[in-house]
């Protein structure tokens, strides 16, 4: 399937070229301001910047075209085709590692009813050279788990990250149990992007773990900003 891509201006400041589908949206003025000034500022060249939830890898790109070396993790199958369409479009290198499933608070790489290819070729899953969907959907994990490979972020062979940028739909609290060792040893900058209402009626949990998490390995969180959901920064003390 060929994909058109489109010149756009991320927040009037960003070039990037996206899928003609994305580029459409009625958005790119205003997406996310405070959170992605807040990203540019702390994104050095040669940071390794795991983008958990990367979707159709618009911000992904935005990342690597920052000079960032990024490592993917993407649930839905249908998504890869535009995150790769996307680095090819603005000619940047594939990513460090990606991983076609969640990331959790188990590792389970053979689910019963798998249905995702993952397997690497040139360094993106197999499912990256398929056809894409504009409307693909988004897999959650308290209901994709027995056809999707999950991850532990302790178990994921890629390189220590310094920034985890996280949006995951509710999932972020979980995302959170399965990276004890990378809270402890590697010390991440994070930008999390939390569903209240989500976390709740899908997972049972709430801000307060996220938060609680954090402050129990010594991060300081604060609140960036609230728009379609709740952004906010978590440094390590030390």
């Amino acid at each position: 399937m060929t994909t058109t891509m489109v010149d756009t201006v991320i927040n009037r400041r960003w070039p990037l070229k996206l899928p003609a589908h994305r580029a459409r949206e009625a958005r790119w003025d205003w997406w996310e301001r405070e959170r992605l000034a807040y990203a540019r500022a702390m994104v050095r060249p040669g940071d390794v910047v795991w983008d958990i939830g990367a979707e159709e890898g618009d911000m992904s790109a935005l990342w690597a075209s920052w000079g960032a070396r990024v490592v993917l993790l993407e649930p839905s199958p249908k998504a890869w085709p535009f995150i790769r369409r996307t680095f090819e479009a603005n000619e940047l290198d594939p990513p460090d590692a990606c991983f076609a499933g969640f990331a959790s608070d188990v590792t389970d790489l053979h689910p019963a009813h798998l249905d995702v290819d993952g397997t690497l070729v040139d360094g993106w899953p197999r499912c990256a050279y398929d056809d894409g969907a504009p409307e693909f959907g988004f897999r959650h994990l308290y209901e994709s788990r027995p056809a999707t490979p999950q991850v532990r972020l302790d178990d994921l062979d890629a390189p220590m990250p310094d920034i985890v940028t996280m949006d995951v739909e509710g999932g972020e609290y979980t995302v959170l149990l399965g990276a004890e060792r990378i809270l402890a040893e590697a010390r991440p900058s994070w930008l999390v992007s939390v569903h209240p209402e989500f976390l709740r009626e899908s997972y049972g949990h709430t801000v307060d773990n996220v938060l609680t998490c954090f402050a129990d390995h010594d991060y300081e969180t604060h609140l960036l900003a609230v728009d379609h959901e709740y952004h906010y920064v978590a440094k390590p003390r030390r």
